[in-house]
């Protein structure tokens, strides 16, 4: 073969390759989550309640003050957008968190939790609990954010078609703390 053939056919390969379309698939570091994705969670759960015309008892005590009112909830994403905003499946993120689970006697996952290794990150704890089917049970969360001028703590609960709650502080510098608790408890 000489350098002419030879060229003919790389051109061939070359010319062939790129006539064909990019692969649909995902890379293995996009399709692989090491952690519980909570995201997905939530974005099917938010699916599942906008379906459902679920009303929820939706109580605010900012500092002791206390208002409680029964809405109708046409967007449980801006509800639950606190949770989503908490799950840790970020590329950069991974290695940065240390996981242990338990199991039923069936194998299913009976509890997972999730601490970070890194004290920057602003996800400090999650803990999820699941029933015997599988099943999320319940839902923890620990946020906490810590600079000069600023510290916040936020503890989320959710506990499907229960209620959801979230608990935040909130301390600035040279000012008072404020303390703020959302709840939202779901009606039948």
């Amino acid at each position: 073969m000489n350098k002419y053939s030879l060229g003919i056919y790389v051109f061939l390969f070359l010319f062939i390759q790129s006539c064909i379309p990019e692969s649909t698939q995902n890379s293995e570091a996009e399709t692989r989550n090491p952690y519980y994705d909570l995201d997905a969670y939530f974005k099917n759960e938010i699916e599942r309640l906008n379906d459902s015309d679920k009303e929820i008892v939706k109580s605010i005590d900012l500092d002791g003050e206390m208002e409680e009112a029964k809405l109708p909830i046409e967007d449980f994403n801006t509800e639950l957008q606190t949770f989503r905003e908490s799950h840790i499946n970020r590329v950069s993120w991974w290695g940065k968190y240390v996981g242990d689970t338990s199991y039923y006697n069936n194998n299913n996952i009976k509890k997972i939790q999730y601490k970070t290794l890194d004290e920057d990150l602003k996800t400090k704890t999650i803990r999820i609990s699941f029933n015997q089917e599988g099943g999320l049970d319940s839902l923890f969360i620990l946020n906490s954010t810590s600079s000069p001028s600023i510290n916040t703590l936020q503890e989320l609960i959710y506990i499907p078609d229960n209620k959801y709650q979230i608990y935040s502080t909130e301390k600035v510098l040279l000012s008072k703390e404020r303390i703020i608790t959302v709840t939202g408890k779901f009606s039948d």
